[in-house]
């Protein structure tokens, strides 16, 4: 079954709905499949291309700062393989924990304090963990009524705190005027408005640019184009004027000749997203 629609809302979309799949896009510009992901294949994902891997060739380390479980999903022999060589997990003595992992302050305190470690010039990934499902981290209760949807809301609410917090001390580190700050989800979730599985907007999600490397006169700046995860490593590649042509799937959107669009998947469709319109197949309709 196809759905076809007109769609006005430029956006930055996830290729997929899990944790796995939308870092392989993010790092390997490789589009999520239906029923299965790649990460889970030993033989396949070694195979893809890794923006860890250019950027150490490039004299890059790369760190990643995480408080969950890493064997979950192959995820930290993907990091390896892509050339990651400081990778933080639950193993770390963490004070204070959901069952997916320490609570984002203490993530983010962790990496303002240890940064400074890491050989720069550096790519390091926090990849945060309350503002999971099913989102029951003891949080501050902005939103009110009892539910998912709250709970959604408040561990939102509470991950944004964090990330502003977080930025404000990182401006206080020597690292800081000469790093370029991603703010960009794994994937989004149905909550708080009950999109269903297979709409675009089950699929939106935030990319933002942030930091003093960014020109004056982009400050502020909406980017209005159709782009996923897989565009990541060429959009980050072009603006370090490292050759991108390894990610076939991955285009730079600030060049004004690459075409717009967004292509995501769920359990057994997918949809195609453009400027004007979207076609989603759904193979259980």
């Amino acid at each position: 079954s196809a759905m076809v629609g007109h769609f006005h809302q430029m956006g930055f979309y996830a290729s997929g709905f899990r944790t796995e799949q939308g870092l392989i896009a993010l790092l390997s510009g490789f589009p999520s499949q239906p029923a299965s992901t790649v990460i889970r294949h030993f033989g396949k994902f070694e195979n893809l291309p890794h923006l860890g891997r250019i950027l150490s060739d490039n004299y890059y380390t790369n760190n990643y700062y995480y408080s969950g479980n890493l064997s979950y999903a192959n995820t930290k022999s993907y990091l390896y393989a892509g050339g990651f060589t400081k990778i933080i997990g639950e193993e770390h003595d963490w004070k204070n924990k959901t069952r997916w992992g320490a609570y984002d302050e203490e993530l983010f305190n962790y990496h303002l304090k240890h940064a400074s470690e890491d050989k720069q010039p550096f790519f390091s990934i926090i990849m945060t963990s309350t503002n999971h499902e099913p989102f029951d981290g003891k949080v501050e209760k902005v939103f009110s009524g009892e539910g998912t949807t709250s709970d959604y809301k408040n561990t939102s609410y509470y991950t944004d705190k964090c990330i502003v917090n977080y930025l404000r001390e990182a401006k206080n580190k020597p690292w800081y005027s000469n790093t370029l700050f991603v703010i960009v989800s794994d994937h989004a979730h149905s909550y708080p408005r009950h999109h269903a599985h297979n709409v675009p907007l089950r699929h939106h999600i935030p990319f933002i640019l942030f930091g003093d490397v960014i020109k004056p006169e982009f400050i502020g700046s909406v980017i209005d184009k159709t782009a996923s995860q897989v565009d990541f490593p060429a959009i980050i590649l072009n603006q370090l004027k490292i050759d991108s042509k390894d990610f076939k799937w991955s285009k730079n959107i600030f060049d004004n000749k690459s075409p717009q669009f967004a292509f995501y998947s769920f359990d057994n469709g997918f949809g195609l997203i453009t400027p004007e319109e979207y076609v989603i197949y759904d193979h259980n309709k």
